[in-house]
């Protein structure tokens, strides 16, 4: 495990992938709604490149199959000393854990902030997302996949 230095990992990008936001939602309480999380990971070793796929999902307690909203943003980092943050085993990179719950802080607290200025103009005005929820996906596996190296 290696220091992690903040000033070598650059956030470039964030692109918007899905926001979805039902109709239904203005007859919810917020004390009914449960928030999820979760993300995906992908790679290119040689670029030091890294995507990370954040998801929040906002569903109703008593009905969990009633989406009130889903949202899925892409963030685009640039690590400059990716290689001290990961080992080779089994012939595919082994990141390490505190590097990527960085990464994951970095992502949520950024769609926190979002989806908060979203959310003041929206029906769901009276919804903030926790904090605690990071720490629920935190012990997950990330997926992790190889991007494409560019030509």
């Amino acid at each position: 495990m290696s220091v992690i230095d903040p000033l070598k990992i650059h956030l470039t990008n964030i692109v918007k992938v899905t926001e979805s936001v039902s109709t239904d939602c203005q007859n919810h309480n917020p004390d009914e709604l449960n928030v999820g999380a979760s993300y995906s990971m992908m790679h290119n070793l040689v670029e030091h490149k890294v995507k990370l796929n954040m998801i929040i999902e906002i569903l109703c307690d008593k009905n969990p199959d009633d989406r009130i909203a889903f949202f899925s943003y892409d963030f685009f980092y640039t690590i400059d000393d990716l290689e001290s943050h990961y080992q080779i085993v089994n012939n595919k990179p082994l990141f390490d854990g505190l590097f990527v719950s960085t990464l994951l802080s970095i992502a949520y607290s950024t769609t926190r902030g979002m989806l908060f200025n979203q959310f003041t103009e929206a029906p769901l005005k009276n919804i903030l997302l926790p904090t605690q929820v990071l720490h629920s996906i935190l012990p997950q596996v990330p997926v992790v996949k190889q991007l494409a190296s560019r030509p």
